[in-house]
């Protein structure tokens, strides 16, 4: 019995496959990708990628997301050498609910502010600020 849950829990379902971000139609999508509650994702962007992690639970969906790349970190103003410190650590959380009919995550975005200094290069702070409504539409 308890494999056989197992087995249902590992069935993609609805969350798999790629999403748009409704304010950010240009951006290329964000391919999600379920096995039980645990929920992987990426998204490929100029100078890097968008990586998240998180799990999936009663049409919740709770996310983190870990930039890649120096070049997509110095797009989003962070120098060289505070880049390098940012990369590969948590940026934002997401937290969503999907649409009774699959095609919506509606919920909010909480992105991360990263106070630093230039000389010499450090970060002095990290917290994360007010969530703001995100949905993301699924496109196939």
């Amino acid at each position: 019995l308890i494999l056989f849950l197992l087995f249902l829990m590992s069935i993609p379902g609805k969350l798999s496959g790629k999403w748009i971000e409704n304010d950010a139609k240009n951006k290329p999508p964000i391919v999600l990708a379920r096995i039980g509650p645990f929920v992987k994702g990426k998204r490929k962007i100029d100078g890097g990628i968008e990586v998240f992690s998180g799990w999936y639970l009663n049409k919740r969906l709770s996310l983190k997301r870990f930039d890649y790349g120096l070049n997509l970190l110095k797009e989003k103003g962070f120098p060289e050498d505070i880049a390098k410190k940012v990369e590969g650590t948590v940026v934002a959380i997401y937290k969503f609910k999907l649409s009774s009919k699959g095609t919506k995550l509606i919920g909010e975005i909480m992105p991360q502010k990263i106070h630093f200094t230039y000389r010499p290069p450090r970060i002095t702070d990290r917290y994360f600020l007010k969530g703001t409504k995100k949905i993301w539409e699924k496109v196939s």
